[in-house]
């Protein structure tokens, strides 16, 4: 994304590294001010199949969140996963 341009990359560290305007870890971010920095930002809406498969992924770790003492995910593509949960009380 920012190979060979490290005005650009400079550009995008500045935007998101800045605590003042940031605040948080949990902050939204719009899809258009990560444009406006100068990420590339391809909108799901753009492909239905892409959009309904993050969509199903994003609720299958809702409903686990939601049912569960699960309270982080982290799983890659071998099917190794780390997760997460707190004691229950």
């Amino acid at each position: 994304m920012c190979k060979g341009d490290a005005e650009k990359a400079n550009s995008i560290i500045k935007a998101f590294a800045n605590h003042t305007e940031q605040k948080s870890h949990a902050r939204h971010i719009s899809k258009e001010q990560c444009k406006s920095v100068g990420l590339n930002i391809s909108d799901l809406e753009a492909n239905p199949d892409f959009q309904d498969a993050i969509l199903t992924t994003h609720h299958a770790f809702m409903h686990t969140f939601t049912n569960t003492f699960c309270v982080k995910i982290i799983e890659n593509h071998n099917g190794t996963a780390y997760i997460e949960q707190v004691s229950a009380r």
